[in-house]
């Protein structure tokens, strides 16, 4: 972990993407180095998901604005968008509890266990790149699997 960009950053000049996610930094010059990470001319995208200090929209829009004139997708874990997402993921479920789904269907095995649980099994059990929570919800996690699964001749 760091609450810093490495100071020789701006020397990568190929660099498209830096993935800082789950770190300690904050959304200042001194913690992200804007002027170094200007010099990136490829820079396409800064995940700095998980910073604890760098979790609102508005420093999303302050970080794409510092990093002008480059255009760089910059990711951010805003909480409330992630509270709005797993409400939309507990609606993805399939019934509302194991009475009123079918035991013999390997989804309904498989409904009981957390999104988390899902991705990791995706990675672990199938070689799955991990996935971005921001990018796959519940339900695209769960088709992810049943197919992985079905390849398998489950």
């Amino acid at each position: 972990w760091f609450n810093c960009m490495p100071s020789e950053i701006g020397s990568l000049s190929r660099l498209k993407t830096i993935n800082a996610s789950r770190n300690f930094l904050k959304p200042n010059s001194s913690s992200l180095l804007f002027d170094q990470l200007r010099r990136l001319g490829d820079l396409a995208r800064l995940d700095l998901s998980y910073n604890q200090k760098c979790s609102r929209s508005e420093h999303r829009v302050s970080i794409q604005e510092a990093l002008r004139p480059n255009s760089v997708e910059v990711l951010v874990t805003v909480w409330q968008e992630l509270a709005e997402k797993c409400d939309t993921d507990r609606q993805m479920r399939v019934g509302d509890s194991a009475a009123g789904r079918d035991p013999v269907l390997l989804r309904s095995q498989l409904e009981p266990h957390s999104t988390v649980e899902l991705r990791r099994r995706l990675v672990r059990d199938f070689g799955c790149r991990p996935l971005n929570p921001v990018e796959a919800n519940r339900g695209e996690v769960m088709h992810m699997l049943l197919e992985c699964y079905n390849g398998e001749g489950m």
